[in-house]
């Protein structure tokens, strides 16, 4: 398995977090994005995974065409980027960017509401 440290890894991360467009940047204001090593077994048993190695990202939260102002409070939404399975797919920090910077726009995705199945015909 390849070895980065985890600010390493962090910076690969937020270098695809400055991809982003800024047209959806604004839409940031309330979107926390963080590193862990792996998912958490009552995550993978709540998506039905048997492995962390599985799972290089998760969205949690309320997507931003979920919302309403008439809405109580929303509490941040929340995007995780496991380290830990990225590191173990990867031959090289180049292998790193990109399953990263993919993952990273694959869960943005889903803070705009796109579902896993558009997300992977348009190649996220």
């Amino acid at each position: 398995m390849l070895r980065l440290s985890k600010d390493e890894f962090e910076e690969i991360v937020f270098i695809g977090l400055e991809e982003i467009p800024e047209e959806f940047k604004k839409f940031f204001d309330n979107l926390v994005v963080v590193v862990e090593e792996r998912a958490d077994v009552s995550v993978l048993k709540e998506l039905g995974l048997k492995s962390s190695y599985q799972l290089f990202g998760l969205y949690q939260g309320v997507p931003i065409g979920d919302r309403s102002s008439f809405s109580p409070f929303v509490p941040p939404a929340k995007i995780s980027i496991y380290m830990e399975p990225i590191l173990y797919v990867s031959r090289n920090v180049d292998d790193v960017k990109r399953i990263a910077v993919k993952t990273v726009v694959h869960e943005i995705g889903h803070h705009f509401g796109m579902s896993d199945e558009y997300l992977h015909k348009i190649g996220y």
